[in-house]
């Protein structure tokens, strides 16, 4: 029933959640697992709407009929101040907020013409006077507004700003002040900067609280707001919380902390008996009760007219805002882009009053981590299953499951973090079922094409028998690479027509890479001219050194039988130079999401293409590195040290090696006496030997002549005591 899951396989299925583990830690963010648990939010919220309208929170509307009537906002403040008066007097509603802040003085001109003529002839008119006595304070629109507001349970807004600018107005007096040790390093949103009331209307108004939000989320929608802000260690509490504690009857608002780690986190808003639940920074997730116009709306010009339902605005808490869109008071939401902002406040204070406040909780994390690794666990289980029809129908079952979960919690009153599980489970299970459907489908297929372009269609062959022996993974293992390259190809290519130099390059790189298969050669791939092929993979074996360089050889016996033909066709004369590395190479298939290859890379690398540019230098065929002359060192062929240097690109100096099928033993020693003689500084004894060795005509003249040249140079300018016989190349 339960099939094996491999390592590969497990990898992922670990990376993926641990990945997800890392989200659910804060260590960074996804943001499609944000987004999915916004979204689930949303819908959550729009599952549980209720249908009835709020008994306990009622909207003074600035609608179009009040503007009709009263004059375009803002009105005269005299014109408030009847609007508060009758609320309280008449309609006897238990709190009043105002969702709008009053920071500049009201229109004056009445009382200045009215001082004017104060001032003037008419100061000695007694009838002048007692009118002025009578309009002077009528006139006072201000002073009318903030008399109306004096005594009652009135909470008038301000705005705090999260950046610094000149302050507007003072601040009314905050509900607690921080202690130094909180006050250092809290969790509250700071404020530093403020547009406050008149100091009129703070003086005579009995609460305030701010109606700014600066926790709005990402995605521009109002799903949580702070009930509390401090400024230079003073804490202010939201207008709505400040509102809910009226409607609830409590004498204040108690904000407890709590310390972890030197930081200080709001443990606890408590309105009376009423806890509300709050974030760790004190925000509240707003519990909006369904759709616009959930709570009843009266016509501010009703009001004042008093043609309102008496009994349906008695005993509420008012809001005075407004739903018309050329005030321009309009937020998103997850039920709208143009909601109301009055009722944002509205929905906040009903639901602190109705006890209806979702919350994270404390053990969201431990369950959102908890979730993460049993949907992992589960679904490793459905991934091992034989049969798909079952895994599908499993996954389904979990995804319900999940979905079904988190609407228990909701009742409940918890919002729950499972969009994290959810992603993993649905990229987990569609992940694993794509790697499997194209790992039994293409096992076989993807030896094939993949190492049919390297590899000899034999061994190619043989791979196919045993695909689970042959892999594309990348790793580190010794092998030998071969770089060739023909000399003077520019030369060449401008002596030929366009259809001579492809068909020369075509019988060229067939027949090198011939020779190359023929000693079971991989081939990397053709640069140009060039060619770069490597031994030891994807088929192991011990000799790749000592087949790398049998090839070398045959490439040279092929490109003698190639230059005979060349030359019957008129085309000049191929020389080339081979360079052979072997060592630690990083091998496997690389590339990009649009092109892969199975190459080799690494300094091991580079030091076989480095070797092949110096053979032209060192006047050989073939120069190998020291590892793989230590691996030919008792085969068939003969070494000989020809330097000692530092290739461009390594720090390290290298013995360098020519090969060939027969070398005379007891040149070779000569060569190296010479080569001791040139190290040790003994410029005359090295000069004999390359005297000796033009006479016997035994080392190549380009090889000869390159020494003398450095002799000459080291004698005018000698290379120091701490010398060590490394020459440095500067060029590739």
């Amino acid at each position: 029933m339960f099939k094996r899951i491999s390592a590969d396989r497990l990898c992922i299925t670990l990376l993926l959640c641990l990945v997800t583990l890392c989200h659910a830690f804060t260590a960074f963010e996804i943001p499609l697992i944000s987004a999915i648990e916004k979204s689930l939010y949303d819908t959550s919220l729009k599952i549980h709407l209720t249908d009835d309208t709020d008994q306990h929170v009622a909207i003074a509307n600035i609608d179009e009929k009040s503007i009709a009537e009263l004059g375009q906002w803002p009105w005269r403040r005299d014109v408030l101040a009847q609007m508060v008066d009758t609320l309280f007097d008449h309609y006897q509603i238990k709190a009043l907020g105002f969702d709008m802040v009053f920071a500049e003085a009201s229109d004056n001109t009445g009382q200045e013409v009215l001082q004017l003529l104060a001032n003037s002839d008419l100061k000695d008119n007694s009838t002048f006077q007692m009118a002025y006595n009578a309009l002077q304070p009528q006139l006072d629109f201000d002073l009318a507004f903030a008399t109306s507001l004096k005594g009652r349970d009135v909470v008038t807004g301000f705005v705090f700003e999260q950046t610094p600018k000149d302050n507007v107005n003072r601040l009314p007096l905050p509900i607690m002040d921080l202690t130094p040790e909180v006050k250092r390093n809290n969790s509250l949103v700071e404020a530093h900067s403020f547009v406050a009331n008149l100091p009129l209307l703070h003086e005579e108004a009995s609460y305030a609280g701010f109606f700014d939000n600066p926790l709005l989320d990402d995605d521009g929608v109002f799903r949580r707001v702070p009930l509390l802000q401090h400024i230079q260690g003073y804490v202010y509490p939201s207008l709505a919380l400040e509102l809910a504690r009226l409607g609830l009857g409590a004498d204040k608002i108690d904000v407890h902390f709590d310390r972890y780690e030197q930081r200080s986190f709001v443990k606890s808003v408590r309105l009376g008996d009423r806890i509300v639940p709050v974030a760790e920074n004190g925000e509240i997730l707003v519990p909006y009760r369904g759709y616009e116009h959930s709570f009843p709306y009266f016509s501010v010009i009703d009001i004042i007219q008093q043609t309102a339902d008496l009994e349906t605005l008695k005993g509420k808490v008012v809001l005075l805002g407004t739903d018309a869109a050329g005030l321009l008071d309009l937020r998103t939401t997850p039920f709208a882009n143009t909601y109301p902002g009055v009722e944002v406040h509205a929905n906040i204070v009903s639901g602190i009053i109705e006890d209806r406040v979702m919350q994270v909780p404390e053990f969201a994390l431990s369950f959102e981590i908890t979730s993460i690794i049993s949907c992992t666990v589960l679904l490793l289980l459905i991934i091992s299953l034989r049969d798909p029809r079952w895994q599908i129908v499993s996954v389904l079952v979990l995804i319900v499951g999940l979905l079904v979960l988190s609407q228990v919690f909701w009742n409940k009153g918890f919002v729950m973090p499972l969009a994290s599980s959810l992603l993993l489970t649905i990229v987990l299970f569609v992940t694993l079922t794509v790697i499997n459907m194209m790992t039994e489908a293409r096992q076989k297929l993807s030896i094939v094409k993949m190492f049919g372009q390297y590899v000899p269609p034999e061994l190619v062959a043989q791979m196919s028998r045993e695909p689970e022996k042959y892999h594309l993974e990348n790793t580190n293992k010794e092998l030998t690479v071969l770089f060739s390259d023909i000399r003077s190809f520019t030369t060449i290519s401008e002596s030929l027509s366009p259809d001579e130099l492809s068909d020369l390059m075509n019988q060229y790189l067939t027949a090198m890479t011939t020779v190359i298969h023929r000693h079971n050669g991989t081939i990397d791939k053709y640069m140009g001219d060039a060619i770069m092929a490597f031994w030891g993979a994807p088929i192991d074996t011990e000799e790749h050194a000592l087949l790398a360089a049998r090839a070398a050889m045959d490439m040279a016996d092929e490109l003698t039988k190639l230059n005979v033909d060349f030359t019957a066709r008129g085309w000049p004369e191929i020389k080339i130079g081979i360079g052979l590395n072997t060592d630690t190479m990083f091998v496997g298939n690389m590339g990009s999401e649009f092109r892969m290859a199975y190459t080799v890379m690494g300094d091991s690398v580079n030091l076989g293409s480095r070797l092949e540019a110096l053979t032209k230098q060192y006047g050989v065929f073939c120069l190998v590195g020291p590892k793989t002359a230590q691996h030919l060192a008792e085969n068939e062929f003969s070494l000989r040290q020809v330097d000692f240097v530092k290739v461009k690109g390594k720090n390290e100096p290298v013995a360098i090696f020519h090969i060939d099928k027969e070398i005379e033993p007891e040149l070779n020693s000569n060569f190296a006496q010479f080569l001791d003689a040139y190290k040790q500084q003994n410029w005359t004894v090295a000069l004999d030997f390359i005297k000796r060795f033009k006479q016997e005509n035994s080392i190549n003249e380009i090889l000869l002549t390159m020494y003398e040249d450095r002799i000459r140079h080291f004698q005018q300018y000698p290379p120091g005591d701490g010398w060590d016989g490394v020459f440095v190349h500067t060029s590739k």
